[in-house]
């Protein structure tokens, strides 16, 4: 996480480390609601100003895609939409 690019936010990462050959990571917490449960609440304006805020987000991480393969190691690149 902490190669992402700083415009795709994430909470700050206090610990990570392996147990019993699983990795692990410990972050602040982050106060907020999740969008899946408070979708149906926004109006039509918010639902589409959160759909951009995503996007850009995606997209961000596209375009640092190259740079992040040096930090991913094994993790195989590919997309499968269906």
């Amino acid at each position: 996480m902490r190669a992402l690019p700083r415009e795709v936010g994430h909470p700050e990462i206090v610990g990570e480390g392996t147990a019993e050959g699983h990795g692990w990571i410990v972050s602040r917490e982050v106060r907020g609601q999740n969008l899946h449960e408070t979708w149906p609440t926004l109006t039509p304006a918010d639902q589409e100003r959160a759909i951009h805020q995503l996007w850009a987000r995606a997209r961000f991480v596209h375009d640092a895609s190259p740079s992040l393969k040096a930090h991913v190691g094994s993790i195989q690149w590919r997309c499968r939409f269906r």
